[in-house]
């Protein structure tokens, strides 16, 4: 396990060589702070620095990564990804479902206006009363209005035989 004050240790006594960087596995920034020797000291000195001022559990979560915890991001990311996607088909769904009622919906609009132009007898006492009633439960809430509806097509054309 990495300790954040032997890497600040590290960097402030050999920097420029990029030693605190192998310390820290990081190889290619190692390999850069030796590269820019001269300039690889200065920014070594400021993250000495940042090590020290870190939080021993920012510098872990940053450094001391374990391959089980390595293992454990890569799972988290991967259950990321299959919740977009069940996300996405689940709206996909949710389209579709709303597309068939919309399309429900029409052909009951189509069937209300060919009931329209049909010619009927006038409405009966009797049948005003069996639609009112369906209507009542509808402004309650026990019904829908497409199952009213539905139902006062059905007394309109039962009592016109």
């Amino acid at each position: 396990m990495k300790n954040k004050f032997i890497a600040a240790l590290l960097a402030m006594a050999f920097g420029g060589f990029g030693i605190h960087k192998i310390y820290l596995g990081k190889i290619m920034q190692a390999i850069l702070h030796f590269i820019v020797f001269p300039f690889g000291w200065a920014v070594a000195v400021f993250e000495a620095f940042g090590y020290l001022l870190m939080s021993t559990h920012e510098f872990d979560a940053r450094f001391n990564m374990r391959k089980e915890d390595a293992k454990l991001r890569v799972n988290r990311r991967k259950l990321e990804e299959k919740r977009i996607e069940v996300e996405t088909k689940r709206l996909e769904r949710q389209a579709l479902l709303e597309e068939e009622e919309f399309k429900q919906r029409i052909e009951e609009s189509k069937r209300q206006a060919a009931l329209r132009k049909q010619q009927r007898r006038p409405l009966t006492s009797k049948m005003a009363d069996e639609i009112a009633a369906w209507d009542e439960l509808r402004q309650k809430g026990i019904i829908s209005a497409i199952e009213f509806e539905q139902k006062k097509e059905q007394i309109i054309l039962n009592n016109d035989k």
